[in-house]
């Protein structure tokens, strides 16, 4: 009896331990999934706002350290992209939530994916524009968010901003550089910081936009590694194939700094013709076509640069293009209207026959039209360039008359030209160019938008005799060459060269 009691408090006590042993390692398990879904409901994304974010800021790099997270969480801070959505820049990874409100962050401009602060970037000429983000409030109660950082970003380069002019229109600028002692061509960069170290000095750095015509009213910036001294350089241009340099000193560049030059060729010299100094600048982040892309129906903004798509400083449409120069028609009309006045560029036009001085333009309908009144266009025709309809250079001709007359009075057409750099008052020829781009075969010119109809008689810069010129109207596409210069008022179109 003694050994059956014994027997079955063995039984009894083994039994007693296999139970306990059994529901460790489940309590344990139910634990672990406890805190995994408490943490998952404390964890959010965090949102970056950038207080003074340019237009085409449109992403920004993004490093955190964050210790009590996943792998796969750790990694989604560790110099990502977070891109603009809306007024904030958020990140597209599921995995970048987090529930530390006082995760410390570092931003950068460009991306500069997988590096961490301690990272150094070997950069050499030409550089281009780099930021820093600087943390100036958080706010930790954001709905949806783990916290919103309010960002300002800075620049860590400075910039020798070139305008450039010309006492020709068409003069093509194609190449811009600076070379001085003190201009650091190679550095070493730490993106998350600004910090600039190990510099290689005296070389040059090359304006990355100097394609285009010199009177454009671009401005080319350099952007330079920070200086603390001032220093002596010198700027040279290449204009219509011709290099040409003129010498000047520049004052210390801080971060942030910009230091204006405005250069001036006339009669094959480059002078200065202004500058000024600025401790602090507005950041440009530039969106625009590259060389060899530009199409018609693209859009010429007032800073020179040609875009895709319609914006608030657009001023012309391109009409003509060989994927890098062209012509573009103005938007808008310019305000009010405009004398010819007492101009001669010295060379007149006649039409075909040289004899008629008027006539209209591809009619609609032939009834009651006499047929000696048809002018027929298209742009594929071959027009003499001694005629009114084969001269298709206006910039050539206003060229010439500002040359001649660099004053004009309030009521003169080339008022507004002297105030829209590369613009023009186009030939006749250019004018019924267009007439027939905005009178075409239905469907064939989808591209036009944007632009505001002609309508009535415009000026244009052809000359019919020593007192009348070339009038064209846009309702009926009647061209005359009877009017009067002193005294026949119209509208005007610009055209730009670009």
């Amino acid at each position: 009896m003694k050994t059956l009691i014994h027997i079955l408090l063995i039984v009894s006590l083994c039994s007693c331990g296999n139970t306990k042993t059994q529901e460790k390692p489940l309590t344990a398990q139910t634990v672990a999934v406890d805190v995994r879904a408490a943490w998952e409901k404390s964890v959010c994304p965090i949102a970056i706002m950038v207080d003074n974010a340019p237009e085409g800021l449109n992403e920004i790099g993004v490093y955190a350290e964050i210790v009590d997270a996943m792998p796969e969480e750790r990694l989604a801070f560790h110099g990502v992209k977070f891109n603009k959505k809306g007024s904030a820049f958020v990140s597209d990874n599921p995995n970048a939530v987090t529930s530390d409100t006082a995760m410390a962050l570092s931003i950068c401009y460009p991306v500069r994916e997988g590096l961490s602060p301690n990272t150094s970037l070997s950069l050499e000429a030409p550089f281009n524009e780099n930021l820093i983000g600087k943390e100036i409030r958080r706010t930790d109660t954001v709905s949806g968010y783990a916290f919103v950082s309010e960002i300002e970003m800075a620049s860590s380069m400075a910039v020798l901003q070139l305008t450039t002019e010309s006492d020709d229109i068409s003069d093509k600028l194609q190449g811009l550089k600076v070379y001085g002692d003190g201009i650091a061509i190679t550095g070493t960069y730490k993106p998350y910081s600004g910090e600039w170290t190990d510099l290689s000095r005296g070389g040059f750095v090359e304006a990355t936009d100097a394609d285009c015509l010199m009177a454009n009213g671009r401005e080319h910036n350099i952007y330079l590694v920070p200086t603390s001294e001032p220093s002596s350089v010198q700027i040279f241009a290449t204009v219509n194939g011709r290099e040409m340099s003129v010498r000047t000193n520049l004052p210390p560049m801080a971060a942030g700094s910009l230091t204006r030059l405005n250069l001036r060729k006339e009669s094959q010299t480059l002078k200065i013709s202004g500058s000024w100094v600025a401790t602090k600048r507005p950041i440009v982040i530039n969106d625009v076509c590259a060389v060899d892309t530009v199409k018609i129906g693209h859009y010429l903004r007032n800073d020179g640069y040609v875009v895709s798509q319609l914006d608030s400083l657009c001023v012309a449409m391109v009409i003509e293009t060989d994927g890098k120069h062209g012509k573009a028609v103005a938007i808008n009309d310019c305000d009010g209207s405009f004398l010819y006045g007492n101009l001669a560029t010295g060379r007149t036009f006649e039409t075909i026959d040289g004899e008629r001085k008027e006539g209209l333009v591809n009619p609609p309908s032939m009834n009651a039209i006499d047929s000696s009144n048809v002018i027929a266009f298209t742009p594929s025709m071959t027009f003499s360039p001694d005629c009114a309809l084969g001269f298709k250079d206006g910039a050539e001709m206003t060229n010439t008359l500002l040359s001649k007359f660099g004053k004009p009075d309030d009521q003169s057409m080339l008022m507004p030209v002297k105030r829209n750099p590369a613009s023009y008052v186009p030939s006749l020829a250019e004018l019924v160019g267009l007439y027939y781009i905005f009178n075409p075969v239905k469907g064939k010119y989808d591209y036009i938008s944007g632009i505001m109809p002609l309508t009535e008689d415009y000026l244009t810069s052809s000359e019919s005799s020593a007192t009348s010129l070339w009038t064209i109207n846009f309702d009926k596409g009647i061209i005359t060459g009877t009017a009067s210069k002193q005294y026949a008022k119209a509208k005007l179109r610009l055209f730009y060269l670009f």
